[in-house]
């Protein structure tokens, strides 16, 4: 089973792998393997067989990766907000996405204050332009393109609040008034 842990940079993706919560709620041992997208999958055996695995998936990466390659200081705002719900821009999403086998979804949940919050807690981390990134983005609606895009591909999905170290699963409507809520 390929567990997607998944939610915006900062959010604790890492430290809720590691937590026995995580384990817990995906019945993967703490020792699974973590895989990040930094190549296609194809590129990585573990995304080909029937390995069991978490895949750390930033929520921001299509945006991300737009603002590093494509996107200059005279781009539009709406050109920003755009692409960060287009997951179909992130050539290894969609890779990984059309590969057949089990997969499930945890999305982790915060707000946009808790999340910098912890940005900037973390060391050698590149707060600024995360800050900068995350100013241009409408956080919420990212989240429910998240949503929409794991249902389209039929991935089962929980939701778990991370501003709570006890990672308490979340019903969409608990999800969203966390995520919609300003501080």
């Amino acid at each position: 089973m390929l567990w997607i842990i998944s939610g915006p940079s900062s959010i604790g993706k890492s430290t809720f792998i590691r937590s026995g919560k995580c384990s817990d709620l995906t019945g993967l041992p703490l020792e699974a393997p973590v895989l990040k997208p930094k190549n296609k999958p194809g590129l990585d055996p573990r995304l080909l067989g029937g390995a069991d695995c978490f895949v750390h998936y930033n929520i921001l990466r299509p945006v991300s990766l737009f603002a590093k390659r494509e996107a200059t200081d005279a781009t539009p705002l709406e050109q920003f907000r755009s692409r960060s719900t287009q997951f179909s821009a992130d050539p290894w999403w969609v890779e990984f996405s059309q590969r057949a086998g089990s997969k499930r979804a945890v999305v982790l949940i915060a707000n946009l204050v808790s999340i910098l919050k912890r940005a900037g807690a973390r060391a050698d981390y590149k707060i600024e332009y995360w800050q900068h990134l995350y100013a241009k983005l409408q956080l919420p609606q990212i989240y429910r393109a998240w949503f929409s895009e794991l249902d389209r591909h039929q991935i089962p999905v929980l939701l778990v609040d991370a501003t709570d170290t006890n990672y308490p699963k979340l019903e969409v409507d608990a999800a969203l008034g966390i995520i919609d809520r300003a501080s």
